[in-house]
């Protein structure tokens, strides 16, 4: 009896939400100007479209909410959208003045989904990354911004530096024995993630195998291809379709291959926490100058989070999350863009060996010689063309394609927009960076839109672009925390790399065509290396 009054009552909160309030918010939302999908029914149409076209997927699909929208607005996406796939629906902004006023004042009005971090809490826990935006969160955040000032970004950055250049030199060694063909995202995955390993943890710490579930089967695998599985179930986990549409079963893993997944998580955050204890051993021989300036070192010294290893785990998961992922995908982009524009490599050896002296063959550059001219404060006067690239790389092919859900707190306004409290919406950072009023010829690679001498610096009509045009790293109280970091990570590997190797695609038809490389799909970009010697 109380199993059948529960399926009643279940039914009728799904008619309730799915009829009454999709069908309110729809005539509400479209008087505002906001275009609906899935006509003439919302939801239901919504989801027979988007299986339909599930089955038009190939190995060159951007993520499935981009071409999606692309196929009910006939590649048209609007600046305004809403997508009725979502429970009541999800509003989609591609209009970079509303994401202006979004991220400037209306900026305390926004607050991320509560949906997001319901759904991630079994492994970002209270995380500043979801955590709701008071006090504390804003505590947290100025706590943690500190292991990104000069002095201990810098280290950071000499860590990732060393880590390159030896990577570098590994590569050349095995170009030597014959073994010239590699994986570019595997290859730049595993010196990101020893690299993030290393800005955490420390050099000296052994980085061991982890146990990943899997369809009843237990892998011993390096952190690197954990942490790609990992964030790959999550990712999966969040965007199914069953769980979209019943948000009472987000702080639960339900079935076998969820419950794989929670074990998965736990396995991390035991890992981080049994590093946590390490660390707090080896800290007590050492004299407080003697400590190193990783991440890991920065939380136990810190007296918001020292005594709270749940924190430092939350934090520990974040950082190697978002740093690995999104950083990979980045630096795997732009070097096959890279090998693609061979004038946009060679602009770049023109610059290094402008920095280094146009006597210097920059193949010969030294470990130590790059630590001096990639300090921070040469990367900031000096190096301006490798800034481009990275711009123009974040542009056309942002590692997240659009942001995460949020909200506003009450009732407010936005250009004439009356947007109702709690409803989500996501900015789709695609349609904002790909605009072709904004940004000419949007899908053609070209670092000079970034150089305000360029022609390409304009608009279409000769204007001056819109601030909200470009937001790969989000904005306002919520811009990225490690944006700055992630940057200069870019900046640094990019040119270490480039001066020694050269790439070429292996798969005739990607020379043509490059497949996306995001969070929401890994091609293997087979590459021949060959060594740089000028």
């Amino acid at each position: 009896m109380i199993i059948q009054i529960s399926l009643i009552l279940l039914a009728l909160y799904f008619i309730y939400d799915r009829i009454y309030l999709v069908y309110y918010n729809y005539w509400y939302y479209k008087k505002q100007g906001f275009k609906p999908t899935g006509l003439p029914l919302p939801f239901l149409g919504d989801i027979l479209t988007f299986l339909k076209v599930l089955k038009t997927q190939d190995e060159f699909w951007e993520d499935a909410h981009y071409e999606y929208l692309r196929h009910v607005f006939n590649d048209d996406i609007p600046q305004y959208s809403i997508d009725f796939r979502y429970p009541r629906g999800m509003l989609v902004i591609t209009d970079p003045d509303f994401v202006f006023e979004s991220y400037s004042t209306k900026n305390k009005y926004f607050e991320k989904f509560p949906r997001s971090r319901a759904m991630s809490k079994k492994i970002l826990g209270e995380s500043v990354l979801f955590a709701p935006a008071d006090e504390l969160q804003a505590l947290k955040r100025k706590h943690l911004s500190s292991a990104f000032y000069k002095d201990k970004m810098q280290s950071l950055l000499n860590s990732i530096i060393s880590t390159t250049f030896d990577t570098v030199q590994e590569t050349i060694s095995q170009i030597n024995k014959g073994v010239d063909e590699l994986d570019l995202n595997q290859y730049i995955g595993k010196l990101i993630l020893e690299s993030i390993q290393i800005c955490i943890f420390g050099v000296n710490e052994k980085l061991e195998l982890l146990p990943f579930k899997q369809k009843g089967k237990i892998d011993q695998l390096s952190q690197g291809v954990f942490m790609n599985r990992l964030s790959a179930g999550l990712l999966e986990r969040s965007n199914n379709i069953f769980r979209i549409n019943f948000e009472f079963l987000d702080n639960h893993f339900v079935g076998k291959a969820e419950k794989e997944l929670e074990e998965n998580t736990k396995t991390l955050r035991r890992f981080i926490l049994n590093m946590i204890n390490l660390r707090r051993e080896k800290n007590k021989a050492l004299k407080p100058e003697e400590i190193p300036h990783d991440f890991l070192n920065m939380l136990l010294q810190d007296d918001l989070f020292k005594d709270n290893e749940s924190l430092m785990i939350d934090e520990c998961c974040t950082f190697m999350l978002a740093a690995t992922q999104t950083t990979t995908t980045t630096l795997s982009n732009l070097f096959f863009y890279l090998t693609k524009y061979d004038s946009i490599r060679t602009k770049l050896r023109n610059e290094i060996k402008d920095i280094f002296g146009q006597q210097k063959m920059i193949s010969q550059i030294s470990k130590e010689e790059w630590l001096q001219k990639l300090s921070l404060d040469e990367i900031q006067s000096q190096w301006k063309y490798i800034f481009m690239i990275a711009q123009e790389n974040l542009r056309i092919e942002p590692p997240l394609r659009k942001s995460t859900p949020q909200i506003v707190t009450q009732d407010i306004e936005i250009l004439g927009k009356k947007i109702l409290k709690g409803m989500p919406i996501i900015f789709h950072f695609l349609g904002l960076q790909r605009n072709p009023n904004e940004w000419p010829e949007p899908m053609q690679f070209i670092p000079e839109r970034f150089d305000p001498s360029s022609k390409h610096f304009l608009t279409a009509e000769g204007k001056k672009r819109k601030s909200g045009s470009f937001t790969p790293f989000l904005g306002g109280r919520r811009i990225c925390l490690g944006k700055t970091f992630a940057e200069n990570i870019i900046k640094c590997v990019t040119p270490v790399i480039t001066s020694r190797l050269d790439f070429e695609v292996l798969k005739p038809e990607y020379r043509e065509r490059k497949p996306p490389n995001g969070l929401f799909a890994e091609p293997v970009y087979l590459m021949k290396v060959k060594l740089y010697d000028q």
